[in-house]
Order: C-alpha cells, then sequence, then structure tokens
C-alpha cells in the first residue's frame, strides 16, 4: 500500500482553489505540459454524476501509463474546504482513497493532500521501485501544475 501526504501553497483564493478542484475535466489538459514524458500518460475525465451545486459526485477516469490501462469510478464527497474521494470500481486498483483539505492562508490556500492507494496485484520489488520513483515524479508534476493554474486562475485569464 502507497500512503503519501504532500501540502502545497496554491497562490489563490480557497473559493478559486476549490473550483480548480472541481473542475476534473479540465485537469488533463492543464497537468500535461508539466507531466514528465516518459513514461507517456493518458486520461479521459467524464463526470456521470453532479452534486445539486454541480460539483462532480462520480467521476470515471480512463488512464494508460507504462502499458498498464484502467477504468476506475470514484465518488467525491465535498466541503467548502476540500473534498474526500474513494475508490468505487478499478481494475487494477484494490482501494484508493484520499482526503483534500483547504485552508486559506495570507499567501493563498494551503492544500494538504492525505492519499492511500493499494494495487490488486503485487508487483515485483524492481517495477515498484520504478513505480514508486514514477509516483514521486508525478506528484512533483502536479504540484507545479496547480500552483501554475491557481495563479493562472486568480489573475483572471480563466475563460469557461
Amino acid at each position: 500500500m502507497l500512503h503519501e501526504k504532500h501540502k502545497v501553497v496554491v497562490p489563490a483564493p480557497l473559493e478559486t482553489t476549490l473550483r480548480i478542484l472541481q473542475d476534473v475535466e479540465s485537469m488533463d489538459g492543464w497537468i500535461r505540459p508539466y507531466l514528465p514524458r516518459r513514461p507517456r500518460v493518458s486520461a479521459t475525465t467524464t463526470v456521470l454524476e453532479r452534486t445539486s451545486s454541480g460539483a462532480p459526485r462520480l467521476v470515471r477516469l480512463k488512464t494508460s501509463a507504462a502499458g498498464i490501462g484502467d477504468t476506475s469510478l470514484t465518488e467525491y464527497v465535498w466541503t467548502d474546504t476540500g473534498c474526500r474521494t474513494m475508490l468505487r470500481a478499478s481494475k487494477v486498483l484494490r482501494a484508493s482513497n484520499a482526503a483534500i483539505d483547504l485552508l486559506p492562508i495570507a499567501a493563498g490556500t494551503l492544500l494538504t493532500l492525505e492519499a492511500t492507494v493499494e494495487l490488486k496485484i503485487r508487483l515485483p520489488k524492481l517495477v515498484e521501485l520504478s513505480f514508486h520513483k514514477y509516483q514521486q515524479d508525478f506528484t512533483s508534476a502536479v504540484t507545479r501544475a496547480f500552483i501554475a493554474e491557481g495563479r493562472r486562475r486568480s489573475a483572471g485569464v480563466h475563460q469557461r
């Protein structure tokens, strides 16, 4: 089981940061320029159900990376200061849960992500080490992308 906890200061107000999180369908577009070139990752996100306020509630994610493809179904539960996600179905993952908490601070919003992921299969040690390295690179890329998107949307550039 992989457990990670990350904190990042997003240079945007809490409301803007929450809207960025809720805009799951456009994430692939603004994260992609920050991702490592290898392994190539493809992702398609579809919101299947929304809450009464329009936030995604049930999301299907089709991914492919390093020759492994998956279609997962994730449930989101939103609050005024973040969300919780729970994996409902996946061919590759046994479990995946995340807690994202937002706290307004002088520099913008402190985003805290705590996540656990468990694969259905055990990987050989060498593959597992490569997976962890890629996960660290991916997390770093997403952090840089989230900061850039926070700046962009806070500057009023976001068109939707």
